[in-house]
């Protein structure tokens, strides 16, 4: 079984985008979601996986890994 997330698959293709078309930064889209202090780094995360394997790398996995 795997785990619930906390940021569904549209919300980080959502950030990603918006990171990517400048319409806002990594900061403002962490506050946004309510993320924390470190938000932004997560959100580079997401943004740099975006940009190698596409919206699909946020798909649930049935599994751990």
């Amino acid at each position: 079984m795997g785990r619930k997330l906390k940021y569904s698959q549209a919300q980080k293709v959502q950030a990603c985008i918006d990171y990517v078309s400048g319409k806002k930064s990594a900061k403002q889209i962490a506050q946004e979601l309510k993320m924390g202090k470190r938000g932004d780094a997560r959100i580079y995360k997401w943004i740099k996986s975006y940009s190698v394997h596409g919206a699909s790398c946020f798909e649930e996995k049935k599994n751990n890994q």
